[in-house]
């Protein structure tokens, strides 16, 4: 009876997407450790100090754990990914608010008197 639930199965498909991508990640992460750590270290960190402020892309590639979960659970249908991966739900809003987080950092920044990176 639990199992035939629509609740039930969407927690469930949830769970084994949100399973699937942590042990997809780890696998390719572990896989290619000494490129990723190795050679993009220097890279990363020469970057971060100056992009700190604020931006994140968990809404670009829908694969984090609240994104499928919210698809699986919306019965409704409003809540999709789309014909093409990059074509979902969350892409406008991720975007607007990123947008909008960057400019707002960008005018602190300016009136605190932080230099804009060139």
């Amino acid at each position: 009876m639990v199992p035939r639930c629509k609740t039930c199965q969407s927690g469930i498909t949830a769970i084994i997407g949100i399973l699937g991508l942590a042990w997809l990640g780890d696998t390719f992460i572990n896989a290619n450790r000494q490129a990723i750590i190795g050679g993009l270290s220097a890279m990363a960190t020469a970057a971060a100090h100056r992009n700190v402020p604020a931006v994140n892309g968990y809404f670009l590639i829908p694969n984090y754990g609240t994104i499928i979960a919210a698809i699986n659970f919306d019965r409704s249908g409003t809540t999709r990914i789309g014909k093409y991966v990059i074509n979902h739900s969350f892409l406008i809003p991720g975007l607007v608010s990123t947008t909008v987080a960057v400019a707002v950092g960008l005018l602190i920044g300016s009136m605190i008197g932080i230099e804009t990176p060139h």
